[in-house]
């Protein structure tokens, strides 16, 4: 409900991120589709998902009383191929569904405003970064930096690049 309010508003005529309405092959299928559910959307469904965040924030900043960073998977499995994740894949429930599968760790942090990073510690046989989120309590983004600098002195990836990119 709040991606999808959220996305219909900045895609609004004069909203701050698109102040015009998008203009064909300006804005993606799945994300006009997203908008479009967000204008059906109503406020109470609005609120009870702001109080549902809310609540995850809450309990996030508990467990982050006794924890200094947490750390858990970047994804759910190893890079996939260009367009399997596909922007304009006309069914927005499977676009969803393939997302959520593919990326479930990040969101709780990213809606509750929890500071996280995506820090590449392995590579797969095939040369694609695997990553290791970090996340810290709110407002404690200088720990992130710390921890992702102490990792990247240990296991540098600065100079490392895919099979294809290595001149990018």
């Amino acid at each position: 409900v709040l991606v999808e309010t959220h996305t219909a508003e900045a895609l609004s005529p004069g909203a701050a991120v698109l102040p015009h309405p998008p203009r064909p092959g300006e804005v993606q299928r799945t994300t006009r589709e997203i908008a479009e559910r967000g204008r059906r959307h109503d406020a109470v469904a609005y609120i009870r998902a702001m109080e549902t965040i809310r609540g995850i924030a809450r309990r996030l900043a508990a467990v982050f009383e006794t924890l200094d960073v947490l750390l858990t998977p970047a994804l759910a499995q190893p890079p996939v191929p260009l367009g399997t994740l596909d922007a304009e894949d006309p069914d927005l429930d499977h676009f969803y569904d393939m997302t959520q599968r593919f990326a479930p760790f990040s969101a709780m942090f990213n809606m509750s405003g929890q500071p996280g990073a995506s820090i590449p510690l392995h590579w797969t046989a095939e040369g694609l970064p695997v990553g290791v989120q970090a996340a810290a309590r709110i407002g404690d983004e200088a720990a992130l930096i710390r921890l992702a600098s102490q990792f990247e002195t240990a296991r540098p990836w600065a100079a490392r690049r895919p099979p294809g990119l290595e001149r990018v």
